[in-house]
């Protein structure tokens, strides 16, 4: 693997890449369309913020083959050299080991916690439609299966679903008893069963009748 080990000029934020170029270009995209989950990284929105020119520079080329851990290695060496992840803008290092990638990754979301949630309802206000789709077809060509786990977990975590409804039922106690008059047919009825309500044969009945009087009173 031939690889560039390289700074964006003016930032203290280290990266690796096979093309120049095209990793500029990248950069770029980035960080000025907002549809990209990158979008709201803190070196684009330092870009943005500053009104800096990407450009990067060259800090060592590598023409030997080498495994894409070595690469890692590398880009770390340089990580480090230049402190760029507690005194710069990478906000990860480059190289983990295996034991410490899970404890690194759960540390690294605790701390971030709110950024995460930040850029999570951003992309998904940007793609609503997009991720409704995607949920619908994929709920079409695997009904069975997730009724089949819902089950499954419903009889596995019993307990825990009763203890999660009782302490809903506590919490929304006093709004599930206000009541209201339905609007198809002017029952008097509790808010959280309108729509239950409003499939019963007694509020398609009342409703036709009230339909029904009310075109004899207007003729």
């Amino acid at each position: 693997m031939t690889f560039y080990i390289y700074k964006i000029v003016g930032i203290n934020y280290i990266g690796s890449c096979g093309d120049i170029k095209l990793r500029t270009q990248q950069h770029k995209t980035k960080c000025y369309k907002e549809n990209s989950r990158a979008y709201n990284y803190l070196v684009y929105q330092y870009i943005r913020e500053k009104q800096i020119d990407i450009e990067l520079e060259i800090l060592g080329v590598y023409k030997k083959e080498c495994s894409y851990r070595i690469k890692l290695l590398v880009e770390q060496f340089y990580i480090n050299k230049y402190n760029s992840v507690n005194n710069g803008l990478n906000t990860i290092n480059a190289f983990r080991t295996e034991k410490n990638k899970k404890k690194y990754g759960i540390e690294w979301r605790k701390k971030n916690r709110n950024y995460l949630l930040k850029q999570k309802k951003i992309y998904y206000e940007n793609n609503k439609k997009k991720h409704s789709q995607t949920c619908k077809i994929y709920y079409e060509n695997n009904k069975d299966k997730i009724k089949q786990k819902t089950r499954e977990w419903c009889i596995n975590n019993r307990e825990k679903r009763n203890k999660s409804s009782r302490k809903s039922y506590q919490k929304n106690k006093y709004k599930r008893s206000i009541k209201i008059n339905c609007p198809k047919c002017d029952s008097l009825i509790r808010k959280d069963s309108l729509k239950t309500h409003q499939k019963s044969k007694k509020c398609k009945k009342l409703s036709t009748l009230k339909i029904s009087n009310k075109f004899i009173i207007e003729v």
